[in-house]
């Protein structure tokens, strides 16, 4: 009889205080401050990011990768350190963290056949109208699935259209951010994501944000089966 009880109270102390399965799968946000190289593999490329660059356990571990979520501070797109801890935790209308994706290419289209076969045909004047910030705005039409969200049309450092779409400034529900999906290399995808107030800056975050991802890039292609993602 006690053996049974110490069996069924080590099972309840492990549900409601032991670590869930996301955890043990390092799926739920977990910042690090350590600055451990990892080596992952997507799209057939390597890369080595810095630890505390990384959002999540699982991606830690290193390996072959679909994606993997990172973030930086900006304006100098610094990792996550203990002296950072709240500023990173934060999500307040004006917080200075970006979230970026790197991501094996799946999708058909490019960013400009996304802006001229899904954006533009989705909008209610494809001339638009001119915005701060060097930006075409644009006014998604209703029904079309992005009404919720505003669109621009601005030229990166590369001269490529960049297209921007930004969840509309409501106060009553969580601060909005701006969103670009883009190719980093011919198998990469690069998204980015930052907070709406600060679309001002879009044009070095956008640059910042290149060049950071590209400074984890190492040199030549994985050879072999790169689409399984590690356990």
């Amino acid at each position: 009889m006690l053996l049974i009880v110490l069996v069924f109270a080590s099972g309840f102390l492990y549900y409601y205080f032991g670590p869930s399965l996301n955890e043990l799968q390092g799926n739920r946000p977990e910042a690090s401050a350590h600055t451990t190289p990892v080596t992952l593999i997507i799209g057939g490329q390597k890369f080595v990011v810095p630890e505390n660059f990384t959002q999540f356990p699982r991606a830690r571990r290193g390996g072959a990768r679909q994606n993997v979520a990172l973030y930086a501070m900006l304006p100098d797109f610094n990792p996550f350190t203990i002296a950072h801890e709240a500023t990173f935790e934060s999500n307040e209308a004006d917080s200075p963290i970006i979230h970026f994706q790197l991501e094996s290419i799946r999708s058909p289209f490019n960013e400009e056949q996304r802006i001229d076969r899904v954006y533009l045909p989705s909008v209610l004047d494809k001339t638009g109208e001119r915005a701060l910030y060097a930006l075409t705005y644009f006014q998604f039409l209703d029904g079309s699935g992005y009404q919720d969200q505003d669109f621009y049309i601005g030229t990166d450092e590369l001269g490529r259209r960049a297209a921007l779409t930004c969840g509309k400034d409501r106060q009553e529900i969580l601060p909005s951010s701006c969103r670009r999906f883009t190719q980093l290399t011919d198998s990469v995808m690069l998204s980015y994501r930052f907070k709406r107030s600060r679309l001002r800056d879009w044009k070095a975050i956008d640059t910042g944000v290149r060049e950071l991802a590209l400074s984890f890039l190492a040199e030549g292609e994985i050879s072999g089966d790169t689409e399984h993602e590690a356990d």
